[in-house]
C-alpha cells in the first residue's frame, strides 16, 4: 500500500487475516496484477478508484486508501473518476484515459454487459490484450474488496470498554 502512495491498510484487509489463504492470495494478486502490472500505473489507478468508487460504503477505508493513492499520482479524486465514467458509451470515447474508466466502470458494475466491439475500440486506442487483462483483474479484484468491505465490518468482533 506504501508503494502505491497509501499511509495505512484498510480494514478489510485487516479482516482477512481470519483466513490466511484468502489474505494470502488476494495480496498475491495486489502484487502481481497491480503493482507489477504491464498497464500503465495512471490507468490502473483509476480503475482501481473507479471500481472503488462505485461499489464502496461513505466512509470506507478502501475509498481513503484509493484517494490516497489518487492524490500521490497527482490524479482527480476517486467520486469524480466514477462520475465522468459511468454510464458511458466506450465505442465513443476517443481517448484511451476516458475509455479505460469507462470500462472499469462497467466491470465493476455491469461486466456482463462488456461486448467485442468495446474490446476492440480500446485495442484500437492503444491497449495491448495483456494490458487490458491486468486493467481487468484489478477493477475486479477492488470491487470485489469494496464489496466485502461492509461485510467485514458487520461481522468485527465488537470491543467492550471497561469489560
Amino acid at each position: 500500500f506504501k508503494r502505491l502512495g497509501a499511509p495505512g491498510v484498510p480494514n478489510v484487509f485487516k479482516w482477512l487475516c481470519r483466513s490466511p489463504v484468502v489474505l494470502e492470495g488476494v495480496l498475491e494478486m495486489l502484487e502481481v496484477n497491480v503493482t507489477s502490472a504491464g498497464v500503465r500505473v495512471d490507468l490502473l489507478k483509476e480503475a482501481a478508484a473507479v471500481a472503488v468508487a462505485s461499489r464502496a460504503v461513505p466512509g470506507s477505508g478502501l475509498s481513503k486508501a484509493v484517494d490516497q493513492w489518487l492524490l500521490h499520482g497527482s490524479l482527480p479524486d476517486s467520486n469524480t473518476l466514477c462520475t465522468g465514467a459511468a454510464p458511458s458509451d466506450i465505442a465513443s470515447d476517443s481517448s484511451l484515459v476516458l475509455a479505460c474508466r469507462g470500462y472499469s466502470w462497467q466491470v465493476a458494475n455491469a461486466a456482463y454487459t462488456i461486448t467485442d466491439e468495446q474490446i476492440r475500440t480500446i485495442s484500437a486506442l492503444g491497449l495491448s490484450d495483456p494490458e487490458l487483462l491486468d486493467l481487468t483483474l484489478a477493477t475486479a479484484l477492488f470491487s470485489a474488496l469494496a464489496i466485502i468491505e461492509p461485510i467485514s465490518a458487520a461481522v468485527a468482533p465488537i470491543s467492550i470498554i471497561g469489560g
